[in-house]
């Protein structure tokens, strides 16, 4: 392809594509205007959120209610949410990219301005990922203290779901 040709995709992408498909397969620059990284969607009947800075689409408001690992990734799969299926628990990368280190506890450590409802910072609450581990554990968050941490996969543990994104399971 000549240069006019990576021009003119260049600006499909940005401008009538929206900045939303080139952040698709990266992660942007951090954003850190409080307010500004997150949208509600309306066409989800305001029930997600998208991360503009990874492109990612989360559920606003999880559910209180616990369940083991595999469970966890049974309940994203049948997830039906502002009319749209396709839900997957995300990657510990994708779920620990909402921590934001700099709040203090006790927490929720989650960027200033979030749109987020129902998140538990409590010391005992954490959020699976998809992520495996060896001898049956997984990778979960805590909001609490922004920790990233393995437990065993039969424990009992929040599920908050996405879509978008890769959705690989490195192990």
């Amino acid at each position: 392809m000549n240069k006019l040709g990576v021009i003119l995709g260049a600006f499909v992408a940005v401008f009538l594509l929206g900045p939303a498909s080139v952040l698709a397969d990266t992660w942007g620059e951090p954003i850190t205007v409080p307010g500004a990284r997150f949208v509600i969607l309306g066409s989800y009947q305001n029930l997600a959120v998208l991360d503009q800075e990874t492109a990612l689409v989360w559920e606003r408001s999880p559910a209180s209610s616990t369940t083991d690992w595999g469970d966890a990734h049974v309940a994203c799969n049948f997830k039906t949410l502002g009319n749209r299926m396709g839900w997957r628990l995300p990657t510990i990368q994708e779920l620990a990219s909402l921590v934001d280190p700099s709040v203090p506890e006790p927490g929720p450590k989650l960027p200033p301005g979030h749109p987020f409802k129902n998140i538990d910072a409590s010391r005992t609450t954490f959020y699976w990922s998809a992520t495996s581990h060896p001898n049956s554990t997984a990778w979960f968050v805590s909001f609490h203290i922004g920790l990233v941490e393995v437990l065993p996969q039969i424990s009992d543990n929040r599920v908050w779901c996405v879509r978008g994104g890769q959705g690989v399971n490195p192990q």
